[in-house]
């Protein structure tokens, strides 16, 4: 599974996930304006955000999201 990480989370949270071999990614950058574009470039089924604005336009660009 791969998973993208829209802010800065401690690497000491997603450990767990990469030791179970997931792919996880930080870019920490994206905002609202960018999370579209980024979703529709290189797909992704999970979704992290804490304070990150996801748009209607980014759900929409995720089309293999199956959780955010």
């Amino acid at each position: 599974m791969k998973s993208l990480c829209a802010d800065a989370l401690d690497n000491a949270l997603l450990a767990p996930l990469r030791d179970a071999g997931h792919e996880v990614l930080v870019e920490p950058e994206l905002d609202a304006g960018s999370l579209p574009v980024r979703l529709e470039r290189d797909p992704v089924e999970v979704l992290v955000v804490r304070s990150t604005r996801v748009t209607a336009e980014a759900l929409r660009a995720g089309r293999s999201l199956g959780l955010v």
